[in-house]
């Protein structure tokens, strides 16, 4: 039920914010579970509030699922061909060793849209930032690796598989059972843009 609520949400964010097409040409997308995304982030984490009113009330946000992990809003233009929309994800949960996030940030998002819910971090989750929105030279190289864009790119083959990616939770200690890289919070560096978030 929730996979044809998560279709149905997507369908109708690219059918009430699709524009003429216009400077850009955005390819056309297939979001599925489990893929990788370049996505941007809206939004300055330190003063993200919380998802939109119906996802919050759909997915379980509560002050525990604030308190307890680090969120921020992303977003990506898409395309059909024939116009241009973005699919928004009003919450995000921040993986483990990712810096804090600004508006204009790129980055990679994976999407578990099986089981969203917001209580227990189980949302798309920020993997890692590709380019801070201040990096003028990693935001060009982008946009020439990838044909004009700086996000709406799948870069699911650039990350090995996941069962569930790393966690942050600030304000206690990290649960070492989410881990897909081990309790060191390591992520890859899947190419040679952007920062390394290896520590």
């Amino acid at each position: 039920m929730k996979s044809i609520f998560i279709k149905l949400v997507v369908l109708a964010t690219l059918t009430t914010v699709s524009l003429l097409t216009g400077c850009a040409s955005v390819p056309p997308v297939s979001i599925r579970d489990g893929d990788t995304w370049r996505m941007e982030v809206r939004n300055d984490e330190v003063v993200y509030r919380g998802p939109s009113l119906m996802e919050g009330h759909r997915f379980n946000w509560t002050d525990k699922a604030k308190a307890d992990y680090r969120w921020v809003e992303t977003a990506m233009a898409v395309g059909d061909g024939f116009s241009k929309g973005y699919v928004v994800f009003s919450a995000a949960v921040i993986g483990e060793g990712v810096p804090l996030l600004e508006k204009g940030d790129v980055v990679d998002v994976y999407l578990d849209l099986e089981n969203w819910d917001y209580n227990v971090g189980k949302a798309p989750v920020v993997l890692r930032r590709i380019c801070s929105a201040n990096d003028a030279a990693c935001l060009a190289k982008l946009r020439r690796t990838q044909g004009g864009l700086i996000s709406g790119v799948n870069v699911t083959d650039e990350y090995p598989p996941v069962a569930y990616p790393a966690l942050s939770a600030p304000l206690k200690s990290h649960h070492c059972a989410f881990l897909v890289f081990g309790c060191t919070g390591r992520l890859p560096t899947p190419n040679a843009i952007g920062e390394s978030q290896e520590k």
